[in-house]
């Protein structure tokens, strides 16, 4: 009987170590997809606020004014013309 309850001890043990292994594998996986998501999300927004810096320098906004109001930088903007 030792041997029967061993045996079911050792089965647990390792159906445990495999849903450990994968509850810490689907964390991963999930921490990833969260970054990836916003890194896409934050180039998205700069390519929003460079959209944005070129409709107002066709409007006629000053480059500085762009800066202040949108965050880039008045280089990033004069490469925009």
């Amino acid at each position: 009987m030792k041997a029967y309850e061993l045996s079911l001890k050792d089965k647990r043990d390792a159906e445990s170590i495999r849903l450990t292994a994968e509850r810490i594998g689907m964390e991963k996986g999930m921490e990833k997809g969260i970054e990836k998501g916003r890194q896409e999300e934050r180039a998205k927004a700069e390519a929003e606020k460079r959209i944005s810096a070129l409709k107002m320098l066709k409007s006629g906004f000053e480059p500085k004014v762009i800066a202040d109001i949108i965050g880039l930088s008045i280089e990033e903007i004069e490469k925009l013309k």
